[in-house]
């Protein structure tokens, strides 16, 4: 037998020897996979059945929860849920379901949310102002985990910990690219009040826009769900950390 039989002889054995534990273990596999998949289904199901409802206690309202995804560290799903009265895009926030040894802990940002866009309307209450509450995450803070298995045991202190929220101003002023004296004090206003409320960090988008981008209150709506097109922006101020600031001289632009 030539070579090149030889190495085919050998690849043959070698295929048949793998095939006869996959063949042997097979059901045991298939099974596996079958019931892993459908506990994590069943796990999905009910994490946003769970969500669903702690939502509705916590606030008196109904909500519909979506786009759960599945994170194996800490064992946790998150997902975006709006009320069911105002499902539109621009309402979603985020909502994540924890497991823990012995309960299980469902963290918003819903009421950061409510919250925030008041002390937004505080600062820039003029009507060539829209506002915008971006990339928030429920932030949890650690107290103890158990780093061999990721299962919590005490993790979740009391409401509200370590919220991250990013803001987002739309300025209908497109004259000028720094920001004015006014808008400065409002940015040192929104941080003093952000601050009170106990956020841990934030960033501000500032962003002058063209007047023709803004036609009518469909292009608002669009704007704020989806952001603006960068040939609509005139300039962009970036204040990172704006939650620092506590006087006009501190906001750096970016």
């Amino acid at each position: 037998m030539n070579k090149k039989g030889w190495f085919i002889g050998i690849g043959i054995i070698a295929v048949i020897i793998l095939l006869i534990p996959l063949i042997m273990f097979s059901p045991i596999i298939y099974m596996s996979l079958k019931y892993g998949i459908q506990t994590l289904l069943a796990d999905k199901n009910g994490a946003m059945h769970i969500a669903e409802k702690t939502l509705e206690e916590r606030y008196h309202q109904e909500f519909i929860v979506s786009n759960a995804k599945y994170f194996d560290v800490f064992d946790h799903f998150e997902m975006e849920a709006v009320p069911k009265d105002q499902p539109e895009s621009s309402q979603k926030f985020n909502v994540a379901v924890y497991k823990s040894s012995n309960k299980t802990e469902v963290r918003d940002d819903y009421q950061i949310r409510k919250d925030i866009l008041p002390l937004l309307q505080q600062s820039f209450s003029d009507s060539k102002y829209f506002l915008k509450v971006r990339n928030t995450s429920p932030g949890i803070q650690l107290t103890h985990w158990n780093k061999e298995d990721l299962i919590w045991d005490e993790a979740i202190k009391e409401y509200p910990v370590g919220f991250s929220v990013d803001v987002v101003v739309y300025s209908l002023s497109p004259d000028t690219e720094e920001l004015t004296e006014n808008e400065k004090k409002g940015v040192v206003k929104l941080a003093e009040n952000m601050r009170n409320y106990k956020y841990k960090s934030s960033d501000l988008y500032f962003n002058r826009l063209k007047p023709s981008t803004v036609s009518n209150s469909a292009a608002v709506q669009e704007i704020l769900e989806k952001g603006a097109e960068s040939e609509g922006i005139t300039s962009t101020c970036v204040v990172v950390d704006f939650l620092d600031v506590s006087r006009t001289e501190d906001i750096v632009c970016y």
